[in-house]
């Protein structure tokens, strides 16, 4: 029963749709002047972010089934979830992907040793909009 009881909980832990990074990720000061936009930071990662602002941001599993999207997350590792009713789709912020669904577009990035990957849904309104949020980190 120990043995079942321990393989019962690496399983639910491995199996976490947010990474134990995703904590670290806030809402920083983007830029006073304009509201149009949103800028995010990890600092145990050193990754900042730029995004579209009227977007809803989560970067936990209770945050994120708050949101009443009616879906669960699409992939394991996630920094930091951003869904918009106005760009019709969510992006993801993710650590060490090894999913590439092809309902999403993706640039991956390293950062300090680091594989960082921007997944933006295909339903996100126009082109223009993708290549902005998948150019969003720095």
């Amino acid at each position: 029963m120990k043995y079942i009881l321990v393989a019962l909980l690496t399983f639910v832990f491995s199996c976490t749709t947010f990474s134990k990074y995703s904590v670290n990720s806030k809402k920083i000061n983007c830029n006073e002047e304009n509201k149009s936009f949103f800028c995010y930071s990890n600092d145990s990662l050193k990754w900042n972010y730029t995004s579209f602002g009227g977007v809803k941001f989560v970067n936990n599993k209770s945050d994120f089934q708050k949101l009443e999207i009616k879906k669960s997350p699409k992939f394991k590792n996630v920094l930091l979830y951003g869904y918009s009713k106005i760009l019709n789709g969510d992006y993801y912020i993710l650590l060490d992907n090894k999913m590439y669904p092809e309902t999403f577009v993706y640039k991956d990035t390293i950062i300090n040793n680091n594989k960082i990957t921007i997944a933006v849904s295909n339903n996100i309104n126009g082109d223009y909009n993708k290549k902005f949020l998948l150019s969003g980190l720095h």
